[in-house]
C-alpha cells in the first residue's frame, strides 16, 4: 500500500499557509513570549486565538484586504480586570502581530469574551464543544 501525503499551499502570506492561520498562531506566540518576559504578568499558559480575514475575489485567486474579527481567550490571574487584560492585549499582543494595513476601525476584537478565564488546561477545559 502506498502512503500519499496531503499538503496545503496558499499564496496569502510568505510560509505558504493561510494568513488567518498564521496571524492567529503568531498572536498566540507573542502572547507567550510576553508573559514569559513579564510585560503581562498576569498572563497564565492556556491561551486560543482565532483570526477571521475579509478576501477580495479577483481573477489571480483571493486577495487578504482586511482583518474582521480577531479573538483570543487567554488565561490569567484572578486579581486581573477584563478591561486591562482587552487594552493590554491589544497593545502588547495584537498591534505587534498584525500588520497595520489590515486593521482597520471596524476590526471586531473579541478578547475573553466570556470574562475570567483563571481555571485553565484539562482542569477548565475537556477539549469537547
Amino acid at each position: 500500500m502506498t502512503k500519499e501525503l496531503c499538503s496545503y499551499a496558499t499564496d496569502e502570506h510568505e510560509s505558504m499557509m493561510p494568513f488567518s492561520y498564521v496571524m492567529a498562531t503568531r498572536l498566540l506566540q507573542k502572547f507567550d513570549e510576553q508573559v514569559k518576559a513579564g510585560v503581562l504578568p498576569w498572563g497564565r499558559p492556556d491561551a486560543k486565538s482565532q483570526v477571521t480575514v475579509e478576501y477580495e475575489e479577483s481573477p489571480k485567486g483571493l486577495k487578504v484586504l482586511r482583518v474582521h474579527t480577531i479573538l483570543m481567550s487567554v488565561q490569567h490571574n484572578p486579581d486581573v480586570r477584563l478591561e486591562d487584560i482587552q487594552s493590554q492585549l491589544k497593545e502588547h499582543v495584537i498591534n505587534l502581530v498584525v500588520p497595520k494595513e489590515f486593521l482597520d476601525e471596524n476590526v471586531k476584537y473579541v478578547l475573553n469574551p466570556i470574562g475570567s478565564f483563571i481555571v485553565g488546561g484539562p482542569t477548565g477545559d475537556s477539549g469537547l464543544t
